[in-house]
């Protein structure tokens, strides 16, 4: 369970995306325990999170 988005822009050889977080009430259990931390401590004030990713280039 991951929001990760459709890329905002490319920063060298990663896509970005932002998402913001907010707690997670629902399947909880389901999220990495990481992940889970960033939501949970989504208040109103919480600036966007920043999601730097690359594409697998052995996937075909």
């Amino acid at each position: 369970m991951f929001s990760i988005g459709n890329p905002i822009c490319l920063y060298g050889d990663f896509f970005v995306t932002s998402f913001t977080p907010v707690p997670i009430k629902e399947n909880a259990h389901l999220a990495n325990e990481e992940y889970l931390k960033i939501m949970n401590a989504g208040t109103d004030d919480t600036n966007p999170a920043l999601v730097f990713y690359k594409l697998n280039p052995a996937y075909e």
